[in-house]
């Protein structure tokens, strides 16, 4: 739904666009300089010029204070997950949330009946585990596979033993 959204956004701005070039390629003549709305000059301050330069009465560096302030708020307000390693590989045993994970059955038409790894609280925004169960499956037989045979390895007497 949310690609939907994106697309009918991007098509509209892009008829828009077409809009405005439709209109100024009708034109004749050249645009003046009051169809153009502003007078777009611009001309770089000289290095003499006092131009914000930190000086007391710019109001620069306290204007600069207040955005590093939001900046800090903002970061602080936002939800930082420690990783979780054992989420990313075989069975989640814990949601980045702190919940618990879930499983649930897809209904889609491409994974009809598919069982997948999510968490209660998958509608709040956050992020939140998402695995499909038969990867997770996978990946934990793999691992268990792999560590018999280095269990195995570690158990096989070397041909050169000598008993006395």
């Amino acid at each position: 739904m949310w690609e939907m959204k994106m697309g009918d956004l991007a098509m509209k701005e892009r008829l828009s666009k077409l809009a405005i070039l439709d209109t100024l390629l009708a034109k004749k003549e050249p645009l003046s300089k009051e169809d153009m709305g502003l007078d777009y000059s611009y001309t770089q301050p000289s290095l003499s010029e006092e131009y914000g330069d930190n000086s007391a009465d710019s109001g620069y560096s306290q204007m600069e204070a207040d955005i590093l302030l939001d900046q800090t708020e903002i970061e602080a307000a936002r939800r930082q997950y420690p990783p979780q390693p054992e989420v990313e590989f075989g069975f989640p045993k814990e949601c980045y949330c702190g919940g618990e994970p879930l499983v649930a059955t897809s209904y889609t038409r491409n994974d009809p009946g598919r069982r997948y790894y999510t968490c209660e609280n998958i509608d709040d925004g956050d992020c939140h585990v998402w695995k499909w169960w038969d990867v997770a499956a996978t990946e934990e037989i793999r691992a268990l596979s792999r560590h018999c045979g280095q269990l195995s390895d570690k158990l096989k007497v070397p041909n050169k033993v000598c008993l006395q």
